[in-house]
């Protein structure tokens, strides 16, 4: 763990170690081989080694699979916006560094409808379905709170006070959600995979990071 933590404060800078941590936690396992399957019924691979990896999704691929893979698993359909290969998504390091993309773009677009830790609460959703609710409904949210020991309060839907002027840049454009939560039947088809990352359609074209994610242990109690 200690050498897990280390790296993410090394490739994933902005964002809080304890929330990749959870993050990891829950999507591999911190098994940097781990690939999951997406489908109906998804199955996950566990590959003895880097190149066992590589093989296995180069195979899915072939067969137009949707899956995730490495430490933060990334879905396949994201791979070309993130610089993403078969050959380095094993690495640790550029996998963090992908995941951190993703979230800090997430957690920037949340932040301008949530403040505190609703906002990531609704990155976490983000980070899961590319949507900033379905994955509080499909019960991501709480499995990655669950694994670090906290529960996660009700999501509100009151407007963030940040100035404007002030916000740092997104780390990547924002959700087609135009970075709002959706109400009403934003709840009424979640995305039950665990495993399922952003829909290739709510990340387009990166922008350099500005903004860091906070820690998921700090200020639990004051959303309601």
């Amino acid at each position: 763990m200690i050498e897990f933590i280390e790296l993410a404060k090394t490739c994933a800078p902005d964002v809080h170690v304890t929330t990749i941590t959870a993050i990891v936690r829950h999507e591999s396992g911190f098994n940097p081989l781990a690939i999951g399957v997406n489908g109906k019924p998804g199955r996950s691979i566990f590959p003895k080694s880097r190149q066992e990896a590589v093989d296995e999704v180069r195979k899915l691929q072939a067969k137009g699979a949707s899956f995730d893979a490495g430490y933060g698993q990334i879905n396949n359909a994201n791979w070309k916006w993130l610089g993403i290969t078969p050959e380095n998504v094993f690495d640790p390091c550029t996998n963090l560094k992908a995941a951190q993309r993703v979230l800090v773009q997430c957690y920037e677009g949340a932040s301008k409808a949530h403040q505190g830790q609703a906002a990531l609460y609704a990155a976490l959703s983000c980070y899961n379905t590319g949507n900033y609710t379905y994955g509080l409904k499909n019960g991501y949210v709480r499995k990655v709170l669950a694994g670090a020991g906290l529960k996660v309060p009700a999501l509100t839907s009151a407007p963030s006070t940040a100035s404007p002027n002030t916000k740092p840049q997104t780390a990547a454009p924002e959700p087609t959600t135009n970075a709002q939560p959706q109400t009403g039947d934003a709840f009424s088809q979640p995305r039950p995979d665990a495993f399922s990352q952003p829909r290739p359609d709510a990340f387009q074209g990166a922008q350099p990071i500005r903004r860091s994610v906070g820690s998921i242990l700090i200020n639990t109690n004051h959303v309601r």
